[in-house]
């Protein structure tokens, strides 16, 4: 499980609707743009420091084993 979680944002369907990235949205167009972009920036860090996490107890397995 993750601490961080996606909220239902405007921005997030927008991303589907316009078929664009958050970072090609513009902020007249979509309502909080900026909170939307802060929390996939905070998912993303979470995702990748679970992924380091992960590569770091399986270097260690493999070097006690």
């Amino acid at each position: 499980m993750f601490y961080t979680q996606l909220h239902e944002r405007e921005a997030f369907r927008a991303m589907f609707s316009f078929r664009l990235p958050l970072s090609k949205l513009k902020p007249e167009e979509v309502s909080n743009l900026n909170k939307a972009i802060a929390n996939a920036d905070a998912f993303t860090s979470e995702v990748i420091e679970r992924l380091r996490e992960a590569k770091d107890r399986t270097a260690e397995r493999l070097h006690d084993g």
